[in-house]
This record gives C-alpha cells, sequence and structure tokens, in this order.
C-alpha cells in the first residue's frame, strides 16, 4: 500500500516539474542550476514578525532544542530561532542560504546556521525537524519523510497550504500561457503516504493563505504587472506575456482601499499543520 500512495505522490510531482520543463522550452529560457536563485531576494522575511502559523509552531518547541529548518530557503521562518537553543536551516540552494545568511547578519541573530545540503545528504539530528512548502516538490517522498522521523528525537513539523503555490496563481498562468499548471501534489496526497507509513499524524487547520504574492501590494499598474511577469522569460517572450498581463489586468489585480494594488484571489487557500511525535512524551503510559 506504501508504494502505491508513494507512486501516485511521485507521479504528481513528475507531471508538474514536466509542465515546468515544457515551459522553460516553450519561453527559450536556459535551464538554471539553481532555480531558486534569482528571486531568492524575494524570500526574505522581517525575522521578528509574528503571524498564526509561527505561533502554532511555537506551541510545540522548547528553549533547549535543536530545531531544523529543512528547506528553509532565505529564512521565512528564522523567527523560530528566537525560541530555541540552536536553529539549522538545511538549504541546498546557495542562493537562498546566501539571503538566509544575510537576514541572521542584520538581525544580529547567533543561534542559527546554514547548512548547504540536500536534505537526505544531510549528517544533522535535532529535537525538532521542520519544513515548511517543500514537500510539493519532493518526488520520492518516503526516504525525505522517513529521514524527518529519524533525525528528529521528539518531533516532526510539515507546513503545506490546501492550494500549493504554483496552483494559487492559476488564473495568470492561464493569461500568461494559456492554460493551468498541472496539480502539485497537496495533503490529500500526502496523508495517504503517512499512514501507509505507519505514521498518525495530527492535521491542523490553521489561517488563510499567506503567501509573499499574495500579501504584496504594489503602487500602481506598472509595478503590478512586472511583478506578475515569470522571472525566466527573455526577449520576445516577456514582451508577449506582459502584453497578456496588461490586457487581462483587471482579472489578475484589484484595488485596495489604499489606492494601491494586489493580486486577485482566485479561491481560498488554508495553512495546514501536520505534525507527528517520533518519540513517547514522559508520562503518556507507553
Amino acid at each position: 500500500m506504501t508504494q502505491r500512495s508513494a507512486e501516485r505522490y511521485a507521479e504528481l510531482v513528475r507531471a508538474a516539474e514536466a509542465h515546468q520543463r515544457d515551459l522553460r522550452a516553450e519561453d527559450q529560457a536556459p535551464a538554471r542550476p539553481d532555480r531558486w536563485k534569482a528571486q531568492a531576494s524575494r524570500y526574505r522575511e522581517d525575522p521578528f514578525r509574528e503571524h498564526e502559523t509561527l505561533k502554532a509552531l511555537l506551541s510545540y518547541i522548547e528553549p533547549a532544542d535543536t530545531v531544523l529548518d529543512v528547506g528553509g530557503g532565505a529564512g521565512r521562518y528564522l523567527p523560530l530561532s528566537l525560541h530555541c537553543q540552536n536553529y539549522f536551516n538545511v538549504e541546498p540552494s546557495a542562493g537562498m542560504g546566501a539571503q538566509f545568511k544575510a537576514a541572521v547578519q542584520e538581525a544580529g541573530i547567533d543561534n542559527a546556521k546554514w547548512i548547504e545540503s540536500d536534505w537526505l545528504g544531510a549528517k544533522i539530528d535535532g529535537d525538532v525537524c521542520f519544513t515548511a512548502n517543500v514537500v510539493y516538490y519532493i518526488e520520492d517522498i518516503v526516504p525525505f519523510v522517513q529521514k524527518l522521523t529519524t533525525a528528529s528525537r521528539r518531533r516532526v513539523m510539515i507546513v503545506m497550504h490546501s492550494v500549493p503555490p504554483r496552483n494559487v496563481g492559476t488564473e495568470l498562468a492561464r493569461v500568461v500561457y494559456g492554460h493551468e499548471p498541472p496539480p502539485d501534489p497537496g495533503f490529500k496526497d500526502l496523508l495517504p503516504v503517512l499512514w501507509d507509513m505507519g505514521l498518525l499524524p495530527e492535521v491542523r487547520v490553521l489561517g488563510p493563505s499567506d503567501f509573499i504574492a499574495e500579501r504584496q501590494r504594489y503602487a500602481d499598474r506598472t509595478e503590478a504587472v512586472e511583478a506578475a511577469l515569470p522571472a525566466r522569460l527573455e526577449g520576445e517572450a516577456i514582451a508577449r506575456a506582459k502584453s497578456e498581463v496588461e490586457k487581462h489586468f483587471d482579472q489578475l489585480f484589484v484595488s485596495t482601499q489604499e489606492g494601491d494594488y494586489r493580486r486577485r484571489p482566485n479561491g481560498i487557500s488554508r495553512v495546514l499543520l501536520i505534525t507527528w511525535e517520533t518519540r513517547p512524551s514522559v508520562g503518556d503510559g507507553s
């Protein structure tokens, strides 16, 4: 049974990645070894910010913990480091890692370190393993989850959104490319994998999706259009995409009471926290 649910998961990842390759070929955009580097600075966040997801995560973290943020990128969840003893960002992207190091230095945080490694190759463990918005892209999901469990002395936490990031902007994809992207695997695909692995996670439904693109505000139409253009486009491809975005601007953006613009939501996406203990708690009768 594990094989069947895991293979279904892998099929979704392969289809989504094949679609991305097709788009790069259509746009005549070169493949980049570090696909996150070009936009890494966009994923920087205020390391002292507070929000509902962070509060939910902190309810499971203790001051003496070593926390591993698997695929922590530019440090979106760096605020966790302020509430634990050690915080390690296991992140293979050099572009993301550079932004993380800059954020740590600028904030004066001394217990947060970047480990440049993919997760399966990392030689580290901790009290809590945490990963946010990463599992959508993991084709071989079972070893990834197995290592989260074996590397965690106490708890694993996975943050997903009910609508995966690349499936949020389907209207924009229709405008730029004429079709929607295939679905990335979501929580409905991950949970059967976990169950078949013998894991019984707690699933908490938190607040609305809070991706950076959804929170971003644009001063005028020109700024909004520029932000909507895929970073990989060049030459005629970007000119064509810009023309289509401008033509369908009112489908993609809405003005705010403050007079600026934001992306028009195309559905309600919620943040999900999927978590389980890896060791029995003291006094639980086990």
